[in-house]
């Protein structure tokens, strides 16, 4: 059978000055209740609390129990090490993901969607030019006897196709993305 007791009762084992405590408890789910919700389960409680409690507070803790002249438990080792571990991850990603905000930002950091849809515009661009070379130089060439006249014409029509697809690139730098 499952020990129970009062609130007041409650805190006085926990050493609370009062009940107010294990209301606020109750309220955050650390506190289990009996089924009428009259009765603190005591054992369940403890656990919870426990379980919850933050590892990198218990010389908190240890200082006000030896001012209350109690003993201090101290948390696991194991456990002040996987709390502090668990939290250096969390303040390592929110680091890079402010990095990140600041990054693009300034400019030095975009959006693969928008990065992928230029190059995608660009690429389109480009191909549709170079297909469409033979049919617009065909006739112009095989009217030239010069060789170099050939090869400027050419090069003339390659250059405004590389140029329309590095304005497109340039895109990225204008709009920000």
């Amino acid at each position: 059978m499952t020990e129970t007791c009062t609130r007041k009762e409650f805190a006085a084992r926990m050493g609370w000055r009062s009940a107010g405590q294990v209301s606020n408890l109750i309220r955050d789910g650390l506190i289990k209740l009996t089924d009428d919700g009259k009765l603190v389960c005591v054992a369940e409680s403890i656990a919870a609390i426990e379980a919850a409690r933050d590892p990198s507070k218990q010389g908190v803790r240890d200082r006000h129990a030896a001012a209350r002249g109690e003993g201090g438990q101290g948390a696991a080792p194991e456990d002040r090490a996987d709390y502090h571990a668990a939290r250096a991850k969390k303040e390592h990603y929110a680091s890079l993901t402010a990095e990140a905000d600041y990054r693009a930002r300034i400019g030095q950091l975009m959006e693969s969607a928008d990065v992928h849809a230029t190059v995608a515009d660009a690429m389109v661009t480009l191909r549709g030019a170079l297909e469409t070379l033979p049919d617009v130089l065909a006739p112009q060439v095989a009217a030239m006897t010069d060789e170099q006249a050939c090869r400027t014409t050419m090069a003339d029509h390659i250059e405004t196709a590389l140029a329309e697809c590095a304005r497109r690139f340039e895109k990225l730098k204008g709009e920000g993305l």
